[in-house]
């Protein structure tokens, strides 16, 4: 009989994924309380091209990306804060 739980590296995933569940869960109320649902797919989208610029330039993709997302996440609370537009309006405007 086949025993999965059996297997190191299929405790740590069950552990790992029920961890996550339940911080996404959490992370996504919050999230949407504060109208900021569209947060994950606009850093997407900065990230993704923070990571082509530093390609272009040949510089590690992991700190080009890191640098665009937390330039764009703080763009992104700055103008939440100064002007009279909503987080999601702000984060479609800044991320494209």
């Amino acid at each position: 009989m086949f025993d999965p739980l059996q297997y190191e590296f299929f405790v740590r995933g069950l552990i790992v994924a029920t961890l996550v569940g339940a911080l996404c869960g959490l992370i996504g109320v919050y999230i949407v309380l504060r109208r900021m649902a569209y947060i994950g797919h606009g850093l997407s989208h900065a990230v993704f091209g923070g990571a082509v610029v530093s390609y272009v330039i040949d510089l590690n993709f992991f700190i080009g990306a890191s640098v665009w997302g937390f330039l764009s996440a703080m763009l992104i609370n700055l103008t939440t804060r100064k002007r009279s537009i909503g987080a999601d309006a702000a984060i479609g405007i800044i991320t494209t």
